[in-house]
């Protein structure tokens, strides 16, 4: 869980801090889910920041989801391109959602430290 706006002077921070624990979490057909209802805002670094921890995550057979987006940020990622790179069935309104879809893809889900 984020819980904060996400702008342009703690982005490179969080990127780090996700990709760790991401990393600690598995490899290929795992997921990062970022339940993100405490954000609300991203501005045009954020959006980067996840352009490019969606990427890093894809090379190594990670799955990013984002859930509960409140309607300031989701308006936000919407207005950008990186909506369409994240894909369809990757943005979901709860996070419920995001682990019944991941787990519909018969990805198998692993622990992951929440610290």
């Amino acid at each position: 869980m984020i819980q904060s706006a996400v702008v342009f002077f703690n982005a490179d921070y969080l990127k780090r801090r996700l990709l760790k624990i991401a990393r600690a979490g598995g490899g290929a057909n795992h997921c990062l889910l970022i339940e993100a209802s405490a954000v609300n805002m991203l501005d045009s670094t954020a959006i980067a920041m996840l352009e490019e921890l969606r990427t890093e995550l894809a090379a190594h057979g990670i799955t990013l989801y984002l859930s509960e987006l409140n309607s300031r940020a989701r308006k936000a990622l919407l207005r950008s391109d990186f909506a369409e790179q994240l894909g369809e069935g990757t943005l979901f309104a709860t996070t419920e959602a995001a682990i019944a879809a991941h787990l519909a893809r018969g990805d198998t889900p692993s622990p992951l430290p929440t610290n």
